[in-house]
């Protein structure tokens, strides 16, 4: 059985997830993989952990970004 668009979409972000140990779901290496799961239908959040930094997309678009201290150097306006 073929899949469709969706489903593909769906399966390439699974493979593409960063293994973590605190059961984020949403959590990839990479800032394209992050854009996608954060933008309908595919979910509205996702985190990119990349150089110590934590960047947090909300609906296809970076809105926070975190330093490795957890202190906050980015917000959208």
């Amino acid at each position: 059985m073929q899949q469709n668009e969706y489903e593909q979409t769906k399966a390439w972000l699974n493979a593409n997830k960063a293994s973590n140990d605190n059961s984020r779901d949403s959590l990839f290496n990479d800032h394209r993989h992050a854009i996608v799961a954060s933008s309908d239908p595919y979910g509205l959040f996702a985190e990119v952990i990349s150089e110590g930094k934590e960047y947090h997309y909300c609906n296809g678009e970076l809105h926070i970004v975190y330093d490795e201290k957890g202190n906050e150097i980015w917000r959208i306006k």
